[in-house]
């Protein structure tokens, strides 16, 4: 059976593969992130290899991204998903094969086939992670308007905020948080460097929230989080909520979780308040808006770093609606 490809070109990736049998001719060049000079022959072999020798029929790119390439790969009697991570992203494949291990009990997640470090032959300097393909349809903002929804993802949430964590932010390789305290994660805003140089944000703005995140004092609970709330995060599958992309998780107070959310979903008051069994406190949706704007500052700095001009856009406006309905 002949090969077949789909793959989408991309900026800064392109794809020559011949359409005859013979596969040596064919190469990947994707020379921002540096893949080497592996044959894709190579690569198709090992990647079979890696699936029990099943026979690869398709790939077929799921998710444009500047940074992660992922792929559906079609075997002969059942389909993958394939991540590749560049390895200055800081082991978050890694993180995410953890986090599976830690819930794989506790809520409906994808099996785990195979992960490769960065010093793997067949990409060189990334990670690559294989997870099962679940077939589903991924949830949109409107979705968590449906309470039945909400229910779902809270308990994946309580899931995941069930597994205790140690240091704070980021994950180092030993899985604890780089941080020694919640405020100085909370403090050091990553690369906001950027913003402020290309005047996407203004120093005073950067100093208030700075400000008002020292002054923020709530009883919370520390314990793994997400990292990474988002609609399409989630797949619906038979009447079950599967989460996905737990990159980005990391250490720290429970209610930053849901402070990503409302940066993303506006209706995310409703899911908070059905999260914790009651009504939110005025000291804690002052925080949870505060964890979002903190949370607009992150993705602002990536997107600038990565080229997406229309996210880091959306993350300002995100950024100063917040600001504003702080100070009403």
């Amino acid at each position: 059976m002949k090969l077949k490809w789909d793959f989408v070109s991309l900026r800064n990736f392109t794809l020559q593969v011949s359409q005859t049998k013979n596969l040596k001719t064919a190469s990947i060049d994707y020379r921002d992130n540096n893949w080497g000079n592996v044959k894709l022959e190579k690569r198709i072999k090992a990647l079979q290899q890696l699936c029990n020798n099943k026979k690869i029929l398709r790939f077929t790119e799921l998710k444009k991204s500047n940074i992660n390439k992922i792929f559906k790969v079609d075997l002969a009697d059942s389909s993958l998903i394939l991540k590749i991570s560049p390895k200055w992203y800081n082991k978050s494949l890694l993180r995410e094969k953890w986090c599976y291990g830690k819930l794989g009990f506790k809520i409906k997640i994808p099996k785990v086939f195979f992960y490769l470090p960065a010093s793997n032959p067949v990409f060189p300097t990334h990670e690559v992670l294989a997870l099962e393909y679940i077939r589903g349809k991924q949830l949109k903002q409107a979705d968590f308007s449906l309470r039945q929804i909400n229910e779902k993802v809270s308990e994946i949430f309580m899931a995941v905020h069930s597994i205790n964590s140690e240091g704070y932010g980021f994950l180092n390789r030993n899985f604890v948080g780089i941080h020694k305290s919640w405020i100085d994660f909370l403090l050091d805003i990553e690369n906001i460097e950027v913003p402020l140089s290309k005047k996407y944000i203004k120093k005073e703005d950067v100093e208030w929230l700075k400000e008002s995140l020292a002054s923020i004092k709530i009883n919370d609970s520390h314990s793994l989080l997400y990292g990474d709330f988002r609609p399409e995060n989630f797949i619906l599958c038979k009447n079950e909520i599967v989460a996905l992309d737990f990159q980005n998780c990391i250490s720290g107070m429970s209610l930053y979780d849901i402070g990503i959310g409302l940066f993303n979903i506006q209706r995310i008051y409703e899911y908070a308040d059905l999260y914790w069994d009651r009504r939110l406190k005025s000291i804690e949706k002052t925080a949870m808006m505060l964890y979002a704007t903190r949370h607009a500052t992150t993705v602002m700095s990536h997107s600038l770093m990565t080229g997406d001009i229309a996210m880091a856009n959306f993350a300002r406006t995100r950024f100063y609606r917040l600001k504003s309905s702080i100070l009403a």
